[in-house]
């Protein structure tokens, strides 16, 4: 049986007696496994831009607010191109496009920065860019590519080239002070990412299990006989993969490690047990921090990052002892403690007006919710009021609670983008609803430095 895509050719005895005298068939048949196998090297080599490799020369299409409406890649050449695809429901991406706004502004002709809009099936992500563009006052061309592009399909995130038409970087996000080091001539570390990676690539990162030795056994280092250890090291985000998981789930065999860590999380887990706090009502989510120096806790995807191993006897394992352990070891990296105290601090409450009140209330219909895209405008109809106010706390972003006095369904139309949280306020506040602070005590995790 030879194969060629989906087309099979089965070849019986007699017929290959036939083909063996008939040179000019086999040598027909060869041609076209070979020109197949050929067209698949080619197809994959066009389509996926590969690191320190040109850049395939492939087409933009639909270019709205550029002089041209299609360009293709080598149009470009003499000056750095940076295209970020986004899609109408990637908040995090349109709450970049600010900061990526004003880089094309700082950097001027050396680069020119392109959004690359994902189409949708709906047909609406062209107008989901146009409102915030002219909302952020965005001066950034888009293209606007189809789902279905194949060119296109297998990316997320950014692509740098440079002005030799180069492919220099496939990251998720690239700063101005990144782009403009390679700029300089001296390119950031940007982190391997996985989804980012193609099958031309090979993958620079040592292989990590969580079930074995970190740093042992190929797993990071050379081997070393013990009964007990623990490590703390600097995540390399160029060769290790990040893990994490909870104290409770090595109890069993005396194993905790934890793989690209902030140092917060790492006091949550020697202070709580958990890589979070316990209790949103009993337990502040955030810590106070009352050091003389905390750039330890501001982190990027290549800084202030840690990995932490402990391993001990199964007789001497109790989450108590672990937890214990984890502090000495941490306060002698470092050189901070903790402690978990009752402090009054400050977080939001939502209220009404009494006429807002009356105007929220229900007309009634079919029960509907619906939103422009998954990053802005939020419209309800006979919607329980529980749901909505668990909806504005995640659209707020932080510690919301309920001092409305609403109840039962309610109707309203909430025009926004979820990014720019000036304009959530807004909205709320044109529908009677007012963010305002009050005091509240709760438990939480104070950190300071261990010589005070």
């Amino acid at each position: 049986m030879l194969a060629r895509g989906n087309i099979y050719y089965s070849i019986t005895k007699r017929t290959y007696k036939t083909l063996k005298m008939n040179k000019t068939i086999l040598i027909f048949l060869g041609c076209i496994l070979q020109l197949q196998s050929f067209s698949q090297a080619a197809e994959d080599s066009l389509n996926y831009p590969r690191i320190g490799q040109p850049c395939p020369d492939l087409v933009l299409h639909d270019i709205h607010y550029f002089p041209k409406k299609e360009a293709k890649i080598s149009d470009f050449k003499g000056k750095w191109l940076m295209l970020i695809f986004w899609n109408k429901n990637c908040g995090g991406c349109i709450a970049h496009f600010p900061s990526e706004n004003k880089m094309q502004q700082e950097l001027g002709d050396k680069v020119q920065v392109m959004h690359i809009g994902m189409k949708d099936p709906e047909g609406q992500v062209e107008s989901v860019y146009a409102r915030y563009r002219e909302r952020l006052k965005l001066e950034l061309p888009c293209a606007f590519e189809p789902v279905t592009e194949t060119s296109w399909t297998f990316v997320n995130g950014t692509i740098l080239i440079d002005d030799r038409g180069i492919v220099r970087a496939k990251n998720g996000y690239i700063s101005a002070d990144e782009m403009k080091a390679f700029l300089s001539g001296h390119p950031p570390r940007l982190p391997y990412d996985a989804d980012y990676s193609y099958k031309f690539e090979k993958d620079p990162r040592v292989p990590f299990n969580n079930k074995q030795p970190f740093l042992v056994n190929g797993n990071g280092g050379a081997d070393s006989n013990f009964a007990y250890r623990s490590l703390i090291s600097e995540y390399d985000c160029m060769t290790q993969h990040g893990s994490e998981s909870d104290i409770d789930k090595g109890l069993d065999d005396g194993r905790f490690q934890f793989l690209q860590c902030t140092v917060i999380r790492l006091y949550y887990y020697a202070w709580y047990g958990t890589a979070v706090p316990p209790d949103g009502k009993n337990y502040s989510l955030y810590p106070i921090l009352q050091l003389k120096d905390s750039s330890l806790f501001q982190y990027s995807p290549c800084k202030n990052f840690f990995c932490y191993s402990l391993i001990m006897p199964k007789s001497r394992v109790t989450k108590t002892r672990v937890m214990h352990i984890m502090r000495q070891d941490l306060e002698n990296y470092f050189g901070f403690k903790g402690s978990i105290e009752e402090r009054q601090y400050v977080v939001w409450k939502l209220v009404a007006s009494q006429k807002a009140k009356q105007a929220l209330k229900t007309k009634g219909g079919p029960m509907k919710r619906a939103e422009t895209s998954h990053s802005e405008d939020l419209f309800v109809r006979n919607y329980p009021w529980e749901k909505l106010f668990n909806d504005i706390g995640l659209i707020v972003g932080t510690e919301v609670r309920d001092s409305t006095g609403i109840t039962g369904n309610i109707d309203i139309k909430l025009h926004c983008s979820y990014a720019i949280k000036s304009e959530v306020r807004k909205t709320l506040h044109d529908n009677g609803l007012d963010l305002v602070p009050m005091d509240v005590t709760r438990k939480v995790l104070v950190i300071r430095d261990a010589d005070e």
